[in-house]
């Protein structure tokens, strides 16, 4: 791992800045903001305070979402999974799960960002 890598791995101890799992060595770099898409209405740069160590489920979905867009994307989820599957409903339906809306809170937001 190149001193860059590791400096941005180390950034959040190993941990996906975005939903926690350890990373295991194993990440890939997000831009907080994005550099360049078609949500973003600012683009983003390549400084280490805008670059963060991401499993690649988050950082696939995430994509070139902006943080807030994406948050509510995520916030989503249930609903989106509950409308297109009949295994939800019907989980649902006989109280094997149960429908509990929050917000999501980043795994860097509930550590903090280092300095």
């Amino acid at each position: 791992m190149t001193p860059h890598r590791k400096k941005i791995y180390d950034k959040f101890c190993g941990h996906c800045a975005y939903c926690g799992i350890e990373l295991n060595g194993k990440f890939q770099i997000d831009h907080l903001i994005p550099r360049y898409g078609c949500r973003p209405t600012v683009m983003g740069v390549d400084d280490f305070e805008n670059l963060m160590p991401a499993c690649a489920k988050c950082n696939n979905h995430k994509a070139d979402m902006a943080l807030e867009w994406w948050r509510s994307q995520i916030e989503d989820q249930a609903n989106i999974a509950l409308q297109s599957s009949t295994s939800m409903q019907r989980a649902l339906r006989w109280g094997l799960i149960q429908m509990a809306p929050r917000k999501i809170k980043f795994y860097f937001e509930t550590i903090g960002v280092p300095s």
